[in-house]
């Protein structure tokens, strides 16, 4: 058998989500952290001013995370101040507890797949250059500039602060167009979005300015301090964030001049066939609608199968499926500067895991990798149409803001209380904010899994729990979606070219 059919979509009983999500995960166990303290009194890479100016914070974020969870810190942002081709945020970190804050990891910069090591991941510890700054009406993600060797121009931190004092950081990025005002900050390790930092011309802040107990801030050893107005040998990082939305048909994403339409085998054709459905013409007639509109060059069709079966079946049963969608939109398209070319794949490429860990069958994982997905470049930006419906949409969940979600674990079932508090617009994005408590856990240190709410990049989410792998997505709120009502669009979590 090439593939089988049992496809059935995995869906929560509650479904709350994000375009781009921030995710509190609270009660759910303390981290750990080594014992190092702060002592540094080094001076601070800004240069010292004369005025008697009181520098007050623009905005605040709390319960930032670490690698091992949310941590008892006040973040302070400073400013956003443009200099020559950069801007630089400049911030202060105070540890709220006695029992001390993991900042080296919490603002810590790594780089997933890099160039030279596609599989590796590349850490710079202890600096501020982790953070990100986020133009929410250009869907963009500005990283901190980097040198030849890759590492980021930004303020050293100790690896734990043990102290009362606020610790002052700053990290430097490429300069957004003089059109941008404001830009949203995000924090490596996850925790609150801080939307609307404005955008100033104002100089750097001295520790006198901020009031007292300040530790100035220390350029990291390799780093370019502030004010340098030269670009040269430097890489200034900006990614096209990726915006996804579907329902039971596929999903449509979209990134710079770039779309891709992913559609679903079980939609397109029936069970081992590579004949059109009639409801595939229905879903390939609106594609072919956007390709003759915004299509150039060349159209790439391509199938795969899920693992069931052989290659010298899925292969081909994948080229033909291919070859029957170019033969559907060809004709719907004439008249447009576009070519066709299709591939079959077969069980290459997988979205998603086909077994589950242990070794059992996964369908729905199965299902989501049986797909057709058309790429093409676009003569213009734009953001993504949802594709039409072709099922009626769940019933309403009503207007509850707290559900409880429980998550199988090897050893009993994790269970919390998610409420969500806020979903509020930031540009052409929107942000929700949660509250997530572990309830009880099933592992004997009374701790949840920061995993069980990681998912991959996919129409809806695989959860953790059936990755392969969740390198990119880790301890995040990547599995938590938001869904339309009224037409059953889902609209998962923003993502970076590298799926994080």
């Amino acid at each position: 058998m090439p593939e089988s059919p049992g496809g059935a979509r995995v869906r929560w009983q509650w479904a709350i989500a994000a375009v781009l999500a921030s995710a509190a995960l609270a009660g759910c166990g303390g981290s750990s952290h080594k014992s190092r303290t702060t002592t540094r009194t080094a001076s601070t890479a800004h240069p010292t001013t004369t005025t008697s100016r009181t520098v007050q914070p623009v905005a605040t974020a709390q319960e930032v995370a670490d690698g091992n969870g949310p941590e008892a810190m006040t973040v302070s942002i400073y400013d956003l101040r443009r200099s020559g081709p950069f801007v630089t945020l400049d911030f202060g970190i105070k540890c709220e507890t006695s029992s001390g804050c993991g900042v080296g990891s919490a603002f810590a910069f790594v780089t997933l797949r890099d160039e030279n090591t596609p599989d590796t991941i590349k850490t710079f510890g202890d600096t501020a250059g982790g953070v990100k700054l986020i133009d929410p009406s250009g869907d963009l993600e500005y990283g901190a500039v980097t040198d030849s060797n890759g590492r980021p121009f930004a303020s050293s931190l100790p690896f734990s602060i043990n102290d009362s004092l606020v610790h002052q950081a700053w990290v430097t990025f490429k300069a957004p167009p003089t059109t941008v005002t404001t830009m949203s900050v995000a924090f490596p390790m996850g925790g609150p979005l801080v939307p609307n930092v404005p955008i100033s011309s104002t100089p750097a802040p001295s520790p006198s300015e901020l009031g007292s107990n300040v530790v100035p801030a220390t350029a990291a050893p390799f780093a370019q301090p502030p004010g340098s107005t030269s670009s040269a040998g430097l890489t200034l990082p900006v990614e096209n964030l990726i915006s996804t939305v579907g329902n039971t048909s596929g999903s449509d994403a979209e990134s710079a001049n770039q779309a891709t339409i992913s559609l679903h085998s079980d939609v397109l054709f029936q069970f081992g066939k590579a004949t059109l459905t009639s409801r595939a013409q229905t879903v390939l007639a609106q594609v072919a609608a956007r390709i003759k509109a915004r299509a150039v060059g060349v159209v790439h069709v391509d199938g795969y199968t899920d693992s069931i079966g052989t290659d010298q079946v899925n292969i081909p049963l994948s080229h033909a499926r291919a070859g029957s969608v170019v033969a559907a939109l060809k004709p719907q398209t004439a008249g447009a500067s576009i070519s066709f070319q299709a591939n079959g794949f077969g069980s290459a490429d997988p979205v998603a895991p086909n077994t589950r860990p242990g070794g059992a069958d996964n369908p729905a994982g199965r299902a989501l990798n049986r797909r057709v997905t058309i790429s093409f470049k676009v003569n213009r930006p734009a953001a993504p149409a949802a594709l039409p419906a072709t099922s009626a949409p769940p019933p309403a969940s009503g207007n509850s803001q707290t559900g409880t979600f429980q998550a199988a674990e090897s050893s009993g079932t994790d269970t919390y209380r998610v409420s969500a508090n806020r979903l509020y617009r930031s540009g052409a994005l929107v942000v929700l904010e949660l509250t997530i408590t572990c309830e009880s856990a099933a592992g004997s240190g009374g701790t949840c899994s920061g995993a069980d709410f990681a998912g991959t990049p996919t129409i809806p989410p695989v959860p953790a729990s059936q990755q392969f792998s969740f390198q990119d997505q880790g301890d995040s709120a990547s599995a938590i979606y938001l869904t339309d009502p009224s037409t059953g669009n889902e609209y998962i979590a923003l993502t970076d070219t590298d799926g994080v």
